[in-house]
């Protein structure tokens, strides 16, 4: 079978394709009679109504297969690669990048560092724009595939080239504008570095930003991430309490200025600023549609707005009595102990909040997403878990492997706490405290 027909990997149970018999292993040989390069081409033919799928199985007979269906309604392939073509790799060596401060044994995925409009369209990954060919322009900007995620971290290029060092970083502004100009939504991402694109730098970059409105549709300034791993890197700093109080007083001004003139916030501040800088996240009208939540940008405050109700249902007493142990990063701990003294206020509940110092990344890595099995199991083991039910966030485990970023299974996690009861927890609100007290697990 030609290696460049797109193999399927799966069949979404009682969907279209699966009705019609299709199996994994099957490879996509064409649609409405034209080949797939990528996944955009297989978006793109789905809209249509009517299809023809030309299918290779297993035994390399060929299959002709019609479908009428909704506009736009998915027929339930999933393909082995999730671009269907090669991935677009980054080529940028960023001061700041994340994976070179990666330390030994960490989950192999993340090593790989892609920067590929597609996946940045498809499941909103940030991609750099350094990497396209004058091919890929055309096709980007014929297909239009909207939104794209795109880092900015400056609009000045000989800043942006010095980040990234990468000569090819420094047309971003240009870049954005045949963007605008082509009608793609974009959400930016600016990785704010102290003493490098703050200050003045940030200033400017949000001005630019603002002059693309509407096809620039969010900003998330987000801080730095720096590991204990950086031997032989550019040395960087952290945001203290005070360079995250200063960016909190200059742009949430921007912020309300924007919804004024605009209707929306425009510029969103990551939610790691309001805690290092021991100020309360914004309400919810500061996130409006939560454009870059899954930038993590707003999560404090729909776990907030979700806990209300149910504190104010909270039983006078269990039943049975329940020891519950929050796992989390230092980062959120503290708003998390002002709720656990709410929920101990239960007859017969008692939660403690286990702040995990993060030895795996280093002690300035405090986010909860980015906590390991190992570094989780050693703080579990200074406290008594005998009959203890422990609630892990599902951020630090990849859903289907049910792993954490240093390999360790969720499985060999439970099986070093017998005498306790190990239970992964959403991070919204409502089933935090349904698994708290026992009505949800």
């Amino acid at each position: 079978m030609p290696m460049e027909y797109p193999r399927i990997a799966q069949v979404v149970p009682e969907s279209i394709a699966a009705e019609l018999g299709v199996k994994a292993g099957f490879a996509l040989v064409a649609v409405n009679g034209q080949a797939v390069v990528d996944i955009l081409d297989y978006r793109w033919a789905l809209a249509s109504e009517r299809l023809t799928l030309t299918l290779l199985d297993k035994a390399k007979d060929v299959w002709e297969v019609e479908i009428e269906k909704d506009y736009g309604e998915d027929i339930g392939l999933v393909f082995e690669h999730p671009t269907i073509a090669p991935l677009y790799k980054c080529k940028n060596n960023c001061l700041f990048c994340f994976v070179a401060q990666l330390p030994p044994g960490v989950r192999h995925t993340l090593c790989i560092k892609d920067d590929d409009y597609r996946l940045s369209s498809l499941h909103g990954s940030f991609i750099t724009l350094t990497n396209l060919l004058d091919a890929d322009w055309q096709r980007l900007l014929t297909m239009r595939p909207s939104p794209l995620y795109v880092s900015v971290h400056t609009t000045n290029g000989s800043l942006r080239q010095k980040m990234m060092r990468n000569p090819r970083a420094g047309a971003i502004l240009e870049q954005l504008q045949i963007l605008a100009a082509h009608h793609i939504e974009i959400h930016c991402q600016v990785v704010l570095v102290p003493d490098l694109n703050d200050g003045a730098e940030l200033d400017r970059t949000i001005t630019d930003l603002l002059a693309l409105w509407p096809a620039v549709q969010s900003v998330a300034i987000v801080p730095v991430g720096l590991t204990a791993h950086r031997d032989h890197l550019t040395t960087l700093r952290r945001a203290t309490t005070q360079d995250a109080r200063q960016v909190i007083d200059k742009l949430l001004p921007v912020a309300q200025r924007a919804k004024r003139d605009l209707g929306v916030s425009f510029v969103y501040l990551a939610d790691e600023f309001f805690l290092l800088a021991q100020r309360q996240v914004p309400e919810r009208t500061y996130y409006d549609d939560f454009p870059q939540i899954e930038n993590g940008i707003g999560l404090t405050r729909l776990m907030l707005d979700e806990l209300e109700p149910s504190l104010q249902r909270l039983p006078r007493r269990l039943a049975t009595e329940r020891h519950v142990i929050w796992v989390t990063g230092h980062l959120i701990a503290p708003v998390l102990q002002e709720i656990a003294w709410e929920l101990n206020q239960v007859e017969g509940l008692w939660v403690d909040v286990l702040s995990v110092p993060n030895n795996f990344f280093g002690q300035s890595v405090t986010v909860t997403g980015l906590l390991t099995g190992q570094d989780i199991l050693a703080a579990l083991q200074g406290i008594a878990t005998d009959n203890a039910y422990i609630l892990v966030p599902e951020v630090a485990l990849r859903e289907q492997e049910q792993d954490f970023l240093d390999d360790m299974t969720l499985n060999e996690l439970e099986q070093a706490l017998p005498r306790a009861k190990v239970i992964v927890t959403p991070t919204d609100g409502e089933a935090l405290i349904h698994r708290t007290l026992g009505e949800e697990v």
